[in-house]
């Protein structure tokens, strides 16, 4: 599915290979291809500025892509918040993201993972982690497919 950046003259979208590629949508022919990620990416999304585009990888990473330079410039993993006791013991973490989103002011990201987790949020530029969203013990939950932020800040959704 195609991203379309803040000012709306720059689409992104994914590859085969593990690539973005962005369009300049006011040049005919400017598709530019960016360098691969490791993992196989499942999501993107562009900061509210569109400095900095974010890609999530199905192995738990997600990349910070300068926009200008297509140069990476921060790595984020699920692995940097703490394991609740299943998971750890099973030696590792389940969450897959599927959705990224930066906070309104470009401080935040939030990740939606599938099992595990679920929910992971960081502090931006830095890239420390926040805080993951604990669930009540015995409490199932499904994943996310899709996660956003009000445009306060204050809510997840």
């Amino acid at each position: 599915m195609p991203l379309m950046s803040p000012d709306n003259e720059h689409c992104a979208v994914l590859v085969p290979d593990r690539q973005i590629a962005t369009m300049d949508l006011r040049k005919p022919n400017s598709f530019k291809m960016w360098p691969s990620q490791q993992g196989m990416i499942s999501a993107l999304a562009y900061s509210p500025d569109g400095r900095f585009l974010a890609s999530a990888a199905e192995d738990g990473t997600i990349a910070i892509w300068d926009v200008s330079t297509r140069c990476h410039v921060l790595t984020l993993s699920t692995k940097q918040f703490p394991l609740p006791t299943m998971e750890r013991m099973r030696g590792g973490s389940l969450d897959i993201p599927h959705s990224i989103a930066f906070s309104p002011d470009g401080t935040r990201l939030l990740v939606g993972c599938s099992g595990g987790q679920g929910l992971f949020l960081w502090k931006l530029p830095s890239g420390e982690p926040d805080r993951p969203f604990q669930w009540p013990a015995g409490e199932k939950h499904y994943g996310f497919t899709f996660v956003a932020i009000s445009p306060s800040g204050q809510t997840c959704l």
